[in-house]
């Protein structure tokens, strides 16, 4: 049953206008943005004694010193490095909570499963937990809540303030479109059912997220991530990057370069824009703007291997 399924107080997307850029929209439409519900977002519950321990050995992400009510990203990964999926993590209540795409909560209990046998740890959907983007000000603080992000301020509610928020007359939701173009906007691209297992999380902006320590030690994909990190010489880089036209299924083609790029997560804004992530080879960001094989222009917002953010210490 999903938890949101009787918000139906939901606003229609904002038109993007004539030769307004995705940035353009969002930036016009963060001021707009209070109650964002994200119903194709679910919530995972880890609990037990050897809970942290357990994760530890299979998260990118350093969790044994995540405090109470701390948040992080992490990703679990195969031996190979490709990952599974990735998530939202918040500590609260002795338990870990992670945020992730419903379309790859199988893909991700059916990996851990494999491993959680040897440990006095559970893992569960949690249904009565869902996610909401909000801007504002009277959620901050309350005891349902858990801010799962500060900067985007992401929380987890409980069913009781869900209902709250859906009996008062003066709710307005706006659509969940606009919650992934935020995660986008921010370097934060969602791990799908039908990406699971195909990009390492240099590829995907995981790294440049803050969502993998290299001094933790080891977990299942480690050796790769860490070789690829230190020695590799990668090929691609994350990028955000907008699409004015039709969108190829995954692979684009340029017409006028050389090697292809891949879209790890995209949103659809309007009818012929596109907000997404994609990983492009080094040598198209020299350019502003390439020309697809289908005529689409793709425009390269932002380069995430600027903004790198590591834990090597």
């Amino acid at each position: 049953m999903c938890f949101w399924k009787n918000a139906t107080n939901i606003s229609p997307l904002p038109s993007l206008t004539k030769n307004q850029s995705a940035v353009e929209w969002l930036s016009t439409l963060k001021s707009e943005v209070t109650l964002v519900p994200m119903p194709t977002l679910s919530v995972v519950r880890l609990t037990g004694k050897d809970a942290r321990r357990f994760l530890q050995g299979q998260s990118t992400c350093d969790v044994e010193h995540l405090q109470e009510n701390e948040g992080t990203v992490g990703a679990v990964c195969t031996p190979k490095g490709r990952m599974v999926a990735n998530f939202r993590l918040i500590a609260k209540n002795e338990a870990l909570f992670f945020v992730v795409p419903t379309d790859n909560v199988e893909n991700f209990l059916n990996h851990l499963k494999k491993y959680i046998v040897f440990f006095q740890a559970e893992l569960s959907v949690c249904s009565t937990l869902g996610v909401l983007y909000s801007r504002e000000s009277s959620l901050l603080g309350h005891p349902a809540a858990m801010t799962l992000s500060p900067q985007h301020q992401l929380y987890l509610l409980t069913e009781e303030m869900r209902d709250q928020l859906l009996e008062s007359d003066e709710t307005q939701f706006l659509p969940e479109t606009v919650g992934y173009a935020l995660d986008l906007s921010a370097g934060f691209a969602h791990i799908r059912g039908e990406t699971s297992e195909q990009f390492l999380p240099h590829e995907a902006g995981l790294i440049q997220a803050g969502g993998v320590s290299f001094s933790k030690g080891c977990y299942t994909g480690q050796e790769i991530i860490a070789r690829m990190h230190y020695r590799g010489k990668l090929k691609f880089i994350p990028s955000i990057v907008e699409v004015a036209g039709e969108l190829p299924a995954q692979h684009c083609v340029a017409k006028e370069l050389t090697g292809t790029a891949d879209i790890i997560d995209y949103v659809t804004l309007g009818d012929t824009n596109r907000l997404a992530i994609a990983s492009l080879p080094k040598s198209w960001l020299a350019q502003k703007t390439i020309v697809l094989e289908n005529d689409a222009i793709l425009s390269i917002i932002t380069n995430l291997a600027d903004n790198e953010h590591t834990d090597e210490s």
